[in-house]
């Protein structure tokens, strides 16, 4: 669940336009959206979250220190336990390793075709 919460409050910062992270950024990556059902769109968002999780800490920490405006609404809470979490990155990177070992075979499977009859052959 934490994935979930963190990549959607991303996506949410995202969907903002980047204004939460612009005073706390050092560089000029924004969160990409993340979708809950469709694997195939989440690696992309994860990589990013993983380029810009440096700025997402320095946000979070500039509103705890009251050098930002405070912010009080659920993405953000989730987002600031994710912060405090000292393997929320190892998480982030072996969430991303398992999302693109299964890419291939969602790439195939993730499709409106009937694909069943070829599901015992390719898992053999």
């Amino acid at each position: 669940m934490e994935f979930y919460h963190l990549c959607t409050g991303c996506s949410k910062i995202h969907q903002l336009g980047g204004l939460i992270l612009k005073k706390s950024r050092s560089q000029q990556k924004l969160p990409l959206k993340f979708c809950g059902y469709r694997w195939l769109e989440n690696v992309p968002g994860l990589e990013r979250g993983i380029e810009i999780w440096t700025d997402i800490n320095k946000y979070v920490h500039n509103v705890e220190n009251n050098n930002l405006p405070k912010v009080n609404n659920k993405s953000f809470h989730n987002i600031a336990g994710a912060v405090k979490d000292e393997l929320m990155l190892i998480k982030l990177n072996f969430f991303s390793a398992v999302a693109k070992l299964l890419l291939p075979f969602l790439e195939i499977y993730q499709s409106d075709k009937p694909l069943v009859p070829f599901f015992v052959n390719d898992m053999l």
